[in-house]
């Protein structure tokens, strides 16, 4: 075949994708993302009556002070601005020479530099080099404003690598040491670790997608034979793994303490105050744990808040409450529990050019969680808010049924792959289905975990599951509301846009108030790409009619 044909085609491919584009980015726009404009036909405010009933409802009078805060010792949350400056002075605090002395105390005197230099969303990572060994260490530091127990986070990370190292062959970094530190920042005791660099690329959403069908096998068998190795680590109770004592020298025996989590920290950080936890041994005491948490995050107030996303929030709130009363899974008197990796994303995952997997890293805050909730990384059962980014590349159900396929073939590979195979239907033959445990559990368990993905992951899984894929969400959402049965929801609406306004303009009043520009962009890119296909549509029809009129 010539060029020319292979190109027309290539061309046509591209405009088939992009004309799709504005559609796609609509819906992001409209929901998926957190922003839109208020829909309309939406009942306005309601009177001062109602809202002062609304108030007797849902708080009871000790809860409420004037300012609009709920609880007289919770402040307003901090803006993402005080908290980045936070976390720029933390690590600008820190004394970049102790960090090579430091590694070189561990590792014999020998000397070392600092080639590079990270910082996640909890440490910031200085990689050293001992040149005379060309060995790469990783010296990490907690970001202590951004963590609500630091200590307790770095000695029950070092327990449990020590602990899956001994017991399992998934690939971790080995723990060179770990303690305080008095030289890091001056004036401050300094909690840390140090940490073997693990060699590999570290693996995207972007490039799974784009892989091809061996890498992505490779990937699968991998990360199936990691999660079936958590699998038979079982434990009694759910919580964090910590040492029998202050010694971590006998790490294949310890306990279960009281769970640290993401979940947790997030909310602690964004209250200010900190949430009691505990060692639970039931199911039903580790999701009202986290559905208190999901709750209670969303009235926390939020600067300009639009009326429709307030009642999207409360909506969404109130179903996932209910799939959580009507799964079966999830009401299981479970009392087994199993190590879960909380934060198995595609960048915590080091491959080779094959995509074996030559390192999983960021094993803190793991914890032991209810057998049910062991599931595959959202990236793989498509509910993952960052591949709803995605529109190149491999489908996402593909990667659902791909990797499904290789459990089903390989599932007497060992016993964790079988107990996976179980637990995830493929033995009923239901783990592709809505209902089945695997598409059923995936999107509860993220939000629960992540609150914060509450409106992408379901206004994109479980609204579409309920009501279908064509629904308009505004329709429902509004027909909801205006349901007589709903009433006291409607009024938690109205709180929560006066506990908006009134932390705007608390904002506003101290200087801390910042625009918010995502929605604002997103507008603007939808709106060149429907005059850029306008353009393109009527260059066509005007291609037409003189093709027409040329005959």
């Amino acid at each position: 075949m010539s060029a020319g044909p292979i190109l027309s085609q290539l061309w046509c491919s591209f405009w088939a994708q992009l004309v799709k584009l504005p559609q796609y980015l609509s819906q992001l726009f409209c929901g998926l993302l957190h922003r839109g404009q208020s829909g309309h036909g939406s009942r306005g405010p309601l009177s001062s009556t109602s809202a002062e009933r609304a108030k007797e409802l849902l708080f009871s009078p000790d809860e409420l002070i004037p300012g609009g805060q709920l609880h007289k010792s919770t402040p307003y949350p901090l803006t993402p601005q005080q908290v980045e400056n936070s976390i720029e002075t933390f690590i600008a605090s820190i004394n970049k020479s102790a960090i090579c002395a430091l590694a070189s105390r561990h590792n014999g005197g020998k000397s070392c530099r600092i080639i590079d230099q990270r910082n996640g969303s909890f440490n910031i990572c200085f990689f050293v080099l001992f040149d005379a060994e060309d060995v790469k260490w990783v010296v990490r530091i907690p970001i202590e404003p951004v963590i609500s127990n630091t200590w307790a986070k770095v000695v029950s990370e070092v327990t449990t690598i020590k602990y899956i190292k001994s017991k399992t062959t998934i690939p971790c970094p080995d723990v060179y040491g770990y303690g305080h530190e008095d030289t890091l920042i001056e004036g401050v005791s300094t909690p840390f670790m140090l940490m073997e660099c693990l060699h590999g690329q570290q693996l995207s959403t972007r490039a799974v997608l784009h892989a091809t069908e061996t890498q992505r096998r490779n990937l699968y068998i991998d990360l199936i034979d990691t999660l079936a190795q958590l699998r038979q680590l079982e434990f009694p109770a759910a919580g964090s793994l910590i040492p029998k004592s202050e010694s971590l020298d006998n790490e294949s025996d310890p306990i279960i303490g009281p769970l640290l989590s993401m979940t947790v920290n997030e909310f602690e950080r964004q209250r200010a105050m900190p949430q009691a936890t505990e060692v639970y041994t039931s199911m039903k005491d580790f999701i009202d744990l986290h559905s208190h948490i999901l709750s209670e995050t969303f009235q926390l107030p939020v600067q300009e808040l639009e009326y429709r996303q307030a009642k999207m929030e409360i909506f969404a709130l109130n179903s996932i409450a209910k799939e959580i009363r009507t799964c079966s899974e999830l009401q299981e008197p479970s009392h087994l529990f199993v190590l879960a990796h909380p934060d198995l994303r595609c960048g915590n995952i080091l491959v080779d050019d094959d995509f074996h997997i030559l390192g999983i890293i960021d094993w803190e805050f793991t914890h032991t969680v209810p057998r049910q909730l062991l599931l595959p990384p959202p990236w793989i059962t498509g509910h993952d808010p960052d591949t709803l980014l995605v529109i190149t590349g491999v489908p996402r159900h593909q990667i659902l049924q791909e990797f499904s396929r290789v459990l089903q073939e390989m599932h007497e590979a060992s016993n964790g792959w079988t107990l996976l195979w179980q637990d995830w239907g493929f033995q009923q033959g239901i783990h592709l289905q809505v209902e089945g445990p695997l598409l059923r559990l995936s999107p509860v368990s993220q939000i629960l975990r992540h609150p914060s993905s509450l409106m992408d992951v379901y206004y994109s899984s479980i609204f579409q599951r309920i009501f279908g894929s064509a629904t308009c969400k505004d329709v429902v959402i509004n027909d909801f509301f205006e349901d007589q049965e709903n009433r006291e929801l409607a009024m938690r609406v109205e709180l929560q846009m006066q506990r908006s306004g009134r932390y705007t303009d608390h904002l506003k009043s101290r200087g801390l108030f910042i625009a918010d520009e995502r929605s604002q962009q997103l507008q603007d890119v939808l709106t060149n790409l429907q005059i850029l296909m306008q353009a393109r549509q009527e260059g066509l029809e005007k291609k037409g009619k003189n093709s027409i009129s040329s005959r």
